[in-house]
C-alpha cells in the first residue's frame, strides 16, 4: 500500500465548528486538493456545514454513528473496509507548513506525535491517559509502558486496521458510545488508544513511528512561530493544537495564527470580514454566558 497520505478525517461538533471552519481553511491553504471529510457529531445538536462543504471542497464522512460524545468518533476511521492512508484531526488545530509532506516519509502503520512521559504512575498520568495499575490487574498483566504517550489530536492512521469488536473491551457501542471503565482509560479515546496501539506493536502486529509534529498551544515553542513565514508560503512542517476545554479565540494563545487563518476562511465569502466580525461577536457573547454560569455554579 502506498504510505502517502490520501485523506484527512476532523472530528466536529455543534459547538467546535468555528475551529473546524479555520483549521479546514488552514489545510486548504497549503493542500488545495486533498480530500478533507468531517466526522460530524450530533451529540450536541444539528448545525450546518454546507458553506464549508461547498467553498472548501469538504465531504461528510458516513459512518454508522452519527452521535458519539466526546473523542470516541475518532475511531470511526480505523474501521473503513476500504485500504487508505489518512491523518485524523481535532478541530482545535491548525497548519502551519507542509505537515503532510512531512508526515509521508514515515511507513509505520500509525504515526504520533510523541511525548516522553518519564513517570507513568503519577496521578496526572492516569488522569491524562490510563491507569496502568489497573490494565495490570485487571485487563492485561503483560502489558508495559512502553516509555511515551500521544495525544490522540493528530493521527496518521492505516484504514481497514481494526474492527469495532477488537475495542469491545473498553468501549460500550450505544447510541452514544460509552468508555467501560473510565477509572482505568482518560480521556475517552486517548487513553484507550495509549494502551491498545502499543500493547499491537508489542504483540508484533503494527508499528508506531514516534514523530514530532505538534506543537501545543500553551507551550514555548508557539510563541517562536513567525506568522511572516506562512504568509510567504514557506510555513514549518508542523501544525498547532489548543487542546484542553471550552475556550475563546482571546484565551488562546498566537492568536494572530488563528485570525489569519480565519481571515482565509472568509476571504471566499462576500463581505466575508463582515461576517468574521459578527462570528466573533456571537461568540464572544456565547462565551462569556457560559462564563457566567460557570461562575455561579462553582
Amino acid at each position: 500500500m502506498d504510505k502517502s497520505i490520501e485523506r484527512i478525517y476532523i472530528s466536529c461538533h455543534k459547538g467546535d465548528f468555528w475551529q473546524t471552519k479555520i483549521c479546514v481553511a488552514s489545510i486548504r491553504y497549503w493542500y488545495p486538493q486533498i480530500p478533507i471529510f468531517l466526522i460530524k457529531d450530533l451529540s450536541s445538536g444539528q448545525f450546518d456545514t454546507s458553506f464549508l462543504e461547498y467553498k472548501f471542497n469538504v465531504d461528510i464522512a458516513k459512518f454508522p454513528i452519527d452521535k458519539f460524545g466526546w473523542g470516541v468518533s475518532k475511531l470511526e476511521p480505523y474501521f473503513i473496509e476500504e485500504k487508505v492512508r489518512c491523518l485524523i484531526l481535532d478541530s482545535d488545530i491548525v497548519f502551519l507548513g507542509k505537515v503532510i509532506d512531512y508526515l509521508n516519509i514515515y511507513e509505520e502503520t500509525i504515526v504520533v506525535s510523541s511525548d516522553g512521559i518519564k513517570d507513568e504512575t503519577s496521578a496526572w498520568f492516569k488522569r491524562t491517559y490510563y491507569d496502568l495499575h489497573q490494565i495490570n490487574s485487571k485487563i492485561d498483566p503483560d502489558f508495559k509502558y512502553p516509555g511515551f504517550t500521544f495525544n490522540t489530536g493528530q493521527l496518521v492512521v492505516d484504514t481497514n486496521l481494526l474492527s469495532r469488536s477488537d475495542f469491545d473491551f473498553a468501549i460500550e457501542w450505544s447510541t452514544p458510545p460509552k468508555v467501560k471503565q473510565p477509572e482505568i482509560f482518560a480521556c475517552a479515546d486517548q487513553g484507550i488508544l495509549n494502551y491498545y496501539l502499543p500493547y499491537l506493536e508489542q504483540q508484533g502486529n503494527l508499528k508506531i513511528a514516534k514523530s514530532s509534529f505538534k506543537i501545543w498551544g500553551n507551550s514555548p515553542e508557539v510563541n517562536t512561530i513567525d506568522l511572516k513565514i506562512i504568509q510567504r508560503k514557506e510555513g514549518y512542517p508542523k501544525l498547532i493544537h489548543w487542546a484542553g476545554g471550552f475556550r475563546f479565540m482571546e484565551q488562546l494563545n498566537r492568536r494572530d495564527v488563528i485570525e489569519f487563518y480565519q481571515k482565509e476562511y472568509y476571504s471566499r465569502f462576500s463581505f466575508g470580514e463582515l461576517r468574521r466580525k459578527i462570528e466573533n461577536f456571537k461568540l464572544t457573547i456565547k462565551f462569556k454566558y457560559i462564563l457566567s454560569i460557570y461562575k455561579r455554579l462553582k
